[in-house]
């Protein structure tokens, strides 16, 4: 998305803004707007039987997921051969996964 360029242009190390705060800006402005109307248009991520094969809305979670990597390695500083788990920990950011989950659990109730 056009705004995770943005995002890494105000991460610039010597003029930029500290990590805390660029993690709050994407935490308030960036994962509203990506999960906008998200328990109208999602469905729930599980595994079938078997374990082999997830279902829901997978294809949607894995372009999220490759956005909220980039904001991740830029908050942290991180290479980009971390492992998008420990990237989301450090960050202490919610895999796109169990956020789609939760939402759609969120407006079931």
């Amino acid at each position: 998305m056009a705004w995770t360029s943005q995002l890494k242009r105000l991460a610039k190390l010597s003029t930029g803004i500290k990590p805390a705060l660029l993690r709050q800006l994407y935490v308030g402005v960036a994962i509203p707007k990506m999960m906008y109307a998200a328990d109208v248009w999602c469905t729930p991520i599980y595994e079938t039987e078997g374990g082999k094969k997830a279902r829901g809305s997978v294809g949607t979670a894995t372009a999220l997921t490759r956005v909220q990597r980039t904001v991740a390695r830029t908050i942290l500083g991180g290479l980009s051969s971390s492992p998008t788990d420990a990237l989301e920990a450090h960050a202490n950011l919610l895999p796109i996964e169990l956020l789609i989950n939760k939402l759609c659990q969120r407006a079931t109730t």
